[in-house]
Parts: C-alpha cells; structure tokens; sequence
C-alpha cells in the first residue's frame, strides 16, 4: 500500500516533510481526523505522545481501519480497558507495536537460542546508560517535554518507556518471568 504522513504541524511543512520521505502532497494530512475518514486507507500506524493512544486508536477502529499502535497501550489501566473493548468490537486487526522486537541483531540472536546453537538461556542481566552516542537520533527538547510529564506520558520515561522496551525484550529471549532482581 502507500504510505500515509500526518502531522501536528502547518499544512505547508507537513508537504515538505512527506516531499522528503518520498510521499505525495494528496497523501499528506494535518489532522490525522481528515486520515480516518480518508476511505482509501485501510491501515494507520499510530506514533503519538502516550496520552493520545486511546483517542487516536479508539477512532481509528471505529472509522474502519486496521491500527497498529506503537508501546506503549496507554497511560493507564483503565485505558487500556477501554481500547482493549474498542478493539474486540471492531472486525479490524489491532495491534500494539515494540519495535525493539524487529532489531535484526535481537531475531538473530533469538533465532540461535531457538535453534540451539548457544544453549539455554538461564538468566539475563539489562543495563542502560542514558545519553545519546555519536550518531544517534536528536530530539528537540521541546519533542521530549511531553514524556517528562506523568499524565502525558504514563510515568517516569525510564519505565514507561525506556523500561517497556528491556522488559518487552527480556520475555522475548526469555519468556514469562520466574524470578526478578532489581537495582535501581
């Protein structure tokens, strides 16, 4: 299918932006409420601040579309709740995305686990350091704001976000826990 770009910006940057990723001005939406009732789009991908998940999502199925929705569900519970009922009254697929899942380096690695090659895992030991290596993606501070604030982004960004992802590939390599040790 075609690829679809929507943005909380002015008309005029959105066509600029979707010109260098290769996409139409026609295809190109500064409100992804005019994308949903576009009947030509079967499937969105939604890749909003936490705390508009279940708005955008919840309109998405309802409007007919496919929804793959990128980790976290929502900000709460009870959100989650909700677009869980959303998405078993809809016939569409819905999903929720951890793209940390499709690093090549992890499948690979999963891949030899599966296959036996480096035996059994026991455990697995996670550690992070905050920072930005050379070469890696800049935000701007004011794109960041959002998960610093708890109702926006569901909590502190090293679990809510940062943590979905170790945890997300923890039971990858893992599966379901056992046991857990952690220091913070």
């Amino acid at each position: 299918g075609e690829l679809v770009a929507v943005a909380d910006i002015d008309a005029a940057t959105a066509r600029s932006r979707a010109g260098e990723w290769g996409l139409e001005a026609a295809h190109t939406y500064t409100d992804y409420r005019e994308l949903l009732a576009d009947d030509s789009v079967d499937a969105v991908e939604i890749i909003l601040p936490h705390h508009l998940h279940l708005e955008a999502s919840k309109a998405a199925l309802e409007a007919g579309k496919h929804v793959s929705l990128q980790k976290p569900m929502a900000t709460t519970m009870a959100q989650a709740d909700q677009l869980c009922a959303a998405a078993a009254a809809s016939d569409r697929t819905f999903r929720v995305f951890e793209n940390f899942r499709a690093y090549e380096p992890y499948m690979v690695a999963r891949q030899l686990v599966e296959a036996g090659e480096i035996g059994e895992p026991l455990s697995i030991r996670v550690k992070t350091i905050e920072g930005r290596g050379v070469g890696g993606w800049v935000q701007p501070e004011s794109a960041l704001a959002w998960r610093h604030n708890p109702r926006k982004g569901g909590g502190p960004p090293a679990i809510i976000d940062h943590g979905y992802h170790l945890t997300s590939i923890v039971l990858y390599f893992m599966g379901p826990l056992e046991r857990l040790f952690a220091m913070v």
